[in-house]
């Protein structure tokens, strides 16, 4: 799966892998023709939608943390659990926490508020992901595979693999003989010239 960066906020790029990961799991059966029909597709965003929410706020622990049912308490909520005011609203009505008209007013106030595009802490660094570059040092240092062959073996640029994967930028460095080197730092395995 690969997502575009053009939202470029952290929060909403966690929707977007859970929203996504439900329609490869799901939807994998649903044909391309069969998406073309508008009541169809809106049938599978809205699963999509429901299941993101649901993944990425559960509901025992949120509503047990939901203190007021205002914008400020989402607010104070978005740093902890990473979601965006916009998706603890819906979730909040998924849950039956809040009325249709409450959730209305609530999405008016964020409008009127101007947080639409750009919500308050949307500027919480993006994830990098971690298992991927973890499962690599560890074929590497338990000498299951080498850095050439992990390339080899994905077909792609290494400069690809290092931004995928969350590498290092000099992960994929290479010695003097244009072989990748293993270098140990602080416990940390990455590769150097």
């Amino acid at each position: 799966m690969f997502l575009s960066n053009d939202k470029n906020t952290m929060v909403r790029t966690r929707f977007d892998v859970s929203h996504e990961l439900f329609h490869l799991i799901a939807h994998r059966g649903v044909e391309r023709n069969e998406v073309a029909d508008k009541a169809l597709n809106k049938r599978l965003e809205k699963q999509a939608h429901r299941f993101s929410s649901a993944l990425q706020l559960p509901a025992k622990s949120f509503t047990n943390e939901l203190w007021d049912v205002s914008l400020d308490s989402f607010r104070s909520l978005k740093a902890r659990w990473k979601v965006s005011i916009a998706s603890m609203v819906f979730r909040a009505e998924q849950l039956k926490i809040i009325n249709e008209d409450q959730a209305k007013r609530l999405r008016i106030g964020i409008s009127r508020r101007g947080w639409r595009k750009h919500e308050p802490l949307d500027d919480l660094p993006v994830e990098r992901p971690s298992t991927i570059s973890r499962s690599f040092e560890l074929l590497i240092s338990e000498g299951v595979k080498t850095p050439n062959q992990i390339l080899a073996d994905l077909a792609l640029p290494a400069r690809d693999v290092v931004e995928l994967a969350g590498l290092d930028d000099d992960f994929f460095a290479s010695s003097s003989s244009g072989d990748p080197v293993l270098k140990r730092r602080n416990n940390v395995v990455s590769l150097h010239r």
